[in-house]
């Protein structure tokens, strides 16, 4: 089901005003002079249009995690779709951030608090160009989705979490340098593979403990790698909105340095 939504608005300069009604006191929509001089385009104008990191699903499971409902609203039980403009810039930053529609119970001041938060969007594009453009997002405030006594049942999450798994030896960076640095484990998957990195796919379970989640079976250098990694201990589970959950993670080691390249002789 399709939680959140992005709806472009046209406006400006090179597209007709009448493409798409402006929602009643929004600012995208009017073609004045100061849009026309920073280039904000409509979507019909684009090569591409901006978009947040990962696509629409990142942008549902970021504002999920980010979002702190009104306790006006949670005990008015206010429930509805709060609608902001933006502009995303040609730098991917966020500018005249707005509130278009507000449901009342301090949702619209919620949202606008959580828009001013997110990370730089991919930039819309032009003529090969990153170019400014205005966005409509609308950003759903639904009781059952802030539930303190929801349950994740048995689903498991990728990276559209609060907090990824983390293993005992730190982040995925720290555990790589963590292994990079154990040479007897090298050696003996250097018996068993020849390729230069083995690799495996886990599930993190709400305990922190480990699940091999490959898509084919696993071979002996993946197998012995994994034994190592669960003797590591337990990892700190993933939290989605403070809870622990299912979650995919990986491990890496590199056990061959690179080959240089051999210099070409002269003919």
């Amino acid at each position: 089901m399709r939680i959140f939504g992005l709806t472009l608005i046209g406006c400006l300069a090179l597209l007709p005003l009448s493409a798409q009604e402006p929602e009643p006191g929004c600012a995208p929509g009017l073609a004045s002079g100061e849009d026309r001089a920073r280039q904000i385009y409509g979507v019909f104008d684009l090569d591409r249009t901006a978009n947040f990191p990962g696509g629409p699903s990142n942008v549902n499971a970021w504002l999920e995690e980010h979002i702190q409902y009104p306790p006006q609203a949670w005990r008015d039980s206010i429930e509805g779709e709060v609608l902001v403009s933006l502009v995303v810039e040609k730098d991917g930053s966020l500018s005249r951030i707005q509130l278009c529609r507000d449901i009342g119970g301090g949702c619209g001041a919620e949202a606008l608090r959580v828009v001013a938060q997110m990370p730089h969007w991919n930039p819309a594009q032009a003529n090969g160009n990153p170019v400014g453009i205005w966005f409509n997002l609308p950003i759903p405030f639904r009781m059952a989705l802030y539930d303190p006594k929801r349950d994740f049942g048995d689903r498991v999450f990728g990276t559209d979490v609060g907090q990824v798994a983390v293993s005992p030896k730190g982040d995925s960076q720290q555990l790589f340098k963590f292994l990079l640095a154990q040479e007897r484990l090298q050696r003996r998957l250097r018996r068993k593979t020849d390729k230069r990195f083995v690799w495996i796919s886990m599930i993190c379970e709400k305990n922190g403990s480990l699940s091999l989640a490959l898509k084919e079976p696993a071979t002996r250098a993946q197998l012995l790698f994994f034994q190592y990694i669960q003797a590591l201990g337990a990892w700190q589970p993933a939290l989605k909105q403070g809870k622990p959950v299912h979650s995919y993670c990986s491990a890496t080691v590199c056990i061959r340095p690179s080959t240089p390249a051999k210099p070409e002789r002269n003919q």
